[in-house]
């Protein structure tokens, strides 16, 4: 038996009254054939019609489309292919042609800077077949963030399941910057602790529910916090959680 994706283009072949098998087909429309040969110099056929499409996505965690925001801007997304290769490389347009940031990976956390005013934002993925996928995200930017701690995710009195991700930006008055950041599921349990004025991570919560503090401390002493209500609906381990008196340097 034999498939043909195309006239005397001959794909597959295999010997025997049947086959089962997978053929990697760019983006397009095909009339194939299925065909077999017989012992007797006899052959019979069917033609199918398909049409392969790229299944690739960019899925945008943040910002919310149609959101306003604060300067810098936080950007958080992933993307997928059906490329068996995998993804090369994702960026954010800001404008039409104005590529403001581009990453060699399958997802991007980042920020960026932005002048107060409305954009027409796009987070795109390329693929290594040649594909790509985007999204479009508009934003309107109101100036620059207030210091403290910004949760995108989860939603403040929002119903999640386990692992939670969560994803946060800080801002600080100190001419140092943000050293670190770090999660508290409860008083005095710090889960989670980063180096830097972002983070982005997955907690594993029972079920019940939490007043979860997002914290920062900068380099001139100072700190700030965000307190985020979730109720955990969903399965999951409890926390490994480092001493209470843990706190970076």
């Amino acid at each position: 038996m034999g498939i043909y994706i195309a006239d005397n283009l001959l794909a597959f072949t295999v010997g025997g009254a049947k086959l089962d098998t997978n053929l990697n087909l760019n983006p397009g429309t095909y009339k194939t054939t299925v065909q077999e040969w017989d012992n007797c110099g006899g052959s019979d056929r069917v033609t199918l019609t398909i049409n392969v499409s790229n299944q690739a996505a960019v899925n945008v965690a943040a910002p919310a489309n149609n959101s306003n925001v604060g300067s810098p801007v936080q950007y958080v997304a992933t993307a997928s292919t059906s490329c068996a290769k995998g993804v090369s490389a994702m960026g954010i347009y800001t404008g039409d042609n104005v590529l403001a940031y581009t990453v060699n990976s399958a997802s991007l956390n980042t920020l960026l800077y932005l002048n107060p005013g409305a954009y027409n934002t796009m987070v795109q993925s390329w693929d290594n077949c040649g594909g790509s996928a985007r999204t479009p995200i508009a934003i309107k930017v109101g100036g620059v963030s207030q210091p403290g701690v910004q949760v995108s995710s989860p939603a403040n009195n929002a119903t999640v399941s386990s692992p939670v991700h969560f994803t946060a930006t800080a801002t600080s008055t100190c001419s140092n910057g943000v050293a670190a950041m770090g999660i508290y599921p409860a008083a005095g349990q710090l889960a989670y602790v980063v180096n830097g004025a972002s983070l982005d991570t997955n907690l594993s919560l029972n079920p019940g529910s939490y007043t979860v503090i997002v914290q920062e401390w900068d380099h001139c002493g100072g700190a700030a916090k965000t307190p985020v209500a979730i109720n955990v609906g969903g399965g999951g381990g409890s926390p490994g959680l480092p001493s209470p008196n843990l706190r970076p340097d």
